[in-house]
């Protein structure tokens, strides 16, 4: 054990007896006198870290919630995430979704789930889709380090299509800031809208749907204009557009009814046909 015999002693050894505490701090209480006869004999601070203070002190450095980088092409970069599983299930039995979101545009596609295992066969049909629609090439895929991403056959069809796959730091969903932004969003915006179209739980499926199609539609300070304008190179029209469970009234076809049936059917909202 080291203890002081006089009131003047090395930094050092001040450090330690004052709990660890850190030396501008020390230096002070001995230039303002705070405590009596304290004399700080060599204020040359250790140049190696001290280890019990790394060990009880040590903190993560900040972790910047604005990207210094962005794609500047469509597909270049993909940010994905999976979400669930969710209290309710759907009308057709889901309880996850997988969301896709351009880095560059921030358009956003959907698929729901029945369970994770699923997330390959939904990657690869985003993938094809987006392939097709666009005439491009995905080059990045960036998600976190969940087993639904690094199963071995995700892996194989990366590599076999020469996409790069980067994950995250592991216990550090922030690096996925993208979609963990998205899903927030998401999840807030469709959970308003089931609270105001007074629908059960189990029409989010429904409701997700539409807050996708709607966030496609909407700017925000990430992009320049609309992610659906920079994703498809036409500025979308929102004439279509009605509140999500709205009354509505649909056309009933002759063939299904006789000369005494009415000819339309009073109905509710729920979104467009994918």
């Amino acid at each position: 054990m080291t203890r002081l015999t006089t009131s003047s002693a090395p930094i050092k050894l001040w450090h330690r007896h004052l709990g660890h505490l850190n030396f501008d701090t020390i230096i002070c209480m001995a230039d303002k006198g705070l405590m009596t006869s304290m004399t700080v004999s060599n204020r040359q601070a250790p140049s190696s870290p001290c280890k019990p203070c790394l060990e009880g002190k040590q903190t993560r450095e900040v972790i910047r919630k604005i990207t210094m980088t962005c794609a500047k092409h469509v597909l270049s970069c993909m940010h994905t995430n999976v979400c669930g599983r969710l209290p309710v299930h759907s009308h057709r039995s889901y309880q996850y979704f997988i969301t896709f979101i351009n880095d560059s545009s921030h358009f956003t596609s959907m698929y729901p789930l029945w369970e994770k295992s699923e997330v390959g066969k939904s990657l690869k049909a985003f993938i094809l889709r987006a392939e097709l629609e666009t005439g491009l090439k995905v080059k990045t895929l960036c998600s976190d380090r969940g087993g639904e991403y690094m199963a071995g056959h995700i892996n194989d069809y990366l590599v076999e299509h020469g996409i790069k796959h980067e994950v995250t730091t592991p216990d550090t969903p922030q690096h996925n800031g993208v979609t963990e932004h998205l899903k927030r969003t998401l999840l807030n915006k469709f959970r308003a809208m089931l609270t105001n179209a007074n629908l059960p739980k189990s029409y989010w499926l429904e409701a997700l749907n539409y807050a996708t199609y709607l966030h496609n539609l909407s700017p925000s300070h990430s992009v320049s204009t609309t992610p659906s304008e920079l994703y498809t190179g036409t500025k979308p029209n929102i004439l279509q557009l009605r509140v999500f469970g709205c009354t509505a009234h649909t056309h009933v076809p002759e063939k299904s009814r006789d000369k005494l049936s009415a000819h339309s059917l009073t109905c509710t909202f729920l979104g467009f046909s994918q």
